[in-house]
């Protein structure tokens, strides 16, 4: 027979063993639990992080962008001159990779950009229209004479920062002064000089006026001797009017030559080229691929009955970068040439913009 006092005893034992277990039970639980909660937490933490350096860097390819696109419109040529970097900006950095020149007749500028925080890195490639306002072609009108003097009219477009180029071709003759009138002003051109004469025959000037009135202007360059001669006058909006002339203008002659040529120094990009040619010939020579045809005009007989000089006048630009440009022609059959150009510099003060971008 048991005895009731062990039974007791017997029974307290194995609820107070139950009653451990389930405490220990509980505390794995609740440690497992907090582990999990921590391990979460960590991880949406590493999330965030990455998700904020993600949009950091994105933000900081962005703003190379920009830094780029004012480089452009300041004046920086689209050319290594253009890269930078590693630049810091907050707790990244951005970088502008050297750009390659881009579809030379849209005026636009390539450049791969790069964003970096941390170990994220986000890369961009772009194209950026060239800074400034842009020069453009507006309008063009030529003549010859067989006298001392000549007029040309052209009807001038409203675009600002406007210039007139007038260019002239002559056997042997100089020119005096290149007048300009539209109806109410009376002003003269100011010449490039020096022009140049080959072996007393082909001869050829350019000359230039800023801000032409808007509408009906004519123009009257004059010898300083009657004699056939051929000039021709273009109009550009978008060209810088304190410093229109990058630089100054080229000229040079050639013998029994069939491909006329001067090469020019530029030093911004978004110049323009505008040259003028003159050959012993009444047919017209051809630019070179890349050159716009402006005017061509055939003087006729030249003195004592020979052959006089023909005149012909193209441009070239937007030019994307910075660098020496060649203006070239060609003649058939080969004959005695002289030839000019000028490069004309953007206006500033524009500013740059995305024509495009993707991420890379």
């Amino acid at each position: 027979m048991t005895r009731p006092h062990a039974q007791t005893l017997t029974g307290k034992t194995q609820r107070g063993a139950a009653a451990l277990m389930i405490v220990l039970f509980l505390i794995v639980v609740l440690a497992l639990t907090a582990l999990t909660v921590v391990t979460m937490s960590g991880s949406d933490v590493n999330d965030s992080t990455l998700q904020h350096n993600n949009v950091s860097a994105l933000f900081l390819a962005e703003s190379a962008l920009e830094r780029a696109s004012y480089l452009l419109s300041s004046g920086t040529t689209c050319d290594a001159t253009l890269m930078e970097g590693p630049q810091t900006l907050g707790a990244g950095t951005f970088e502008v990779a050297a750009p390659t020149p881009f579809s030379p007749s849209a005026g636009l500028c390539q450049v791969v950009v790069t964003g970096n925080i941390g170990s994220t890195t986000r890369k961009i490639q772009a194209q950026l229209n060239i800074g400034g306002s842009g020069i453009a072609f507006d309008t063009q009108s030529s003549a010859t004479a067989n006298d001392f003097f000549l007029t040309l009219t052209i009807n001038v477009g409203s675009l600002p920062n406007r210039i007139l180029v007038v260019g002239v071709a002559d056997e042997t003759e100089t020119v005096n002064m290149v007048y300009y009138w539209d109806g109410v002003t009376v002003g003269t051109f100011t010449p490039l000089p020096p022009g140049i004469t080959n072996n007393g025959k082909e001869h050829v000037e350019l000359w230039y006026y800023l801000a032409p009135a808007v509408g009906t202007v004519q123009i009257f360059p004059v010898l300083n001797n009657n004699h056939w001669f051929a000039a021709g006058v273009v109009s550009l909006s978008g060209v810088d009017q304190t410093t229109p002339i990058d630089g100054g203008a080229v000229f040079k002659k050639g013998n029994n030559s069939t491909t006329p040529n001067v090469t020019i120094p530029t030093n911004y990009s978004g110049d323009w080229i505008t040259d003028i040619v003159a050959n012993a010939l009444t047919s017209a020579p051809t630019p070179s691929v890349g050159q716009t045809l402006l005017w061509s005009a055939s003087t006729g007989s030249g003195s004592g009955g020979g052959v006089g000089a023909n005149g012909a006048s193209s441009t070239k630009g937007p030019l994307l970068s910075a660098g020496s440009q060649t203006m070239s022609w060609s003649l058939t059959p080969p004959k005695r040439w002289a030839m000019g150009a000028v490069a004309l510099k953007p206006a500033g003060g524009g500013s740059s913009s995305v024509a495009r971008w993707q991420e890379l």
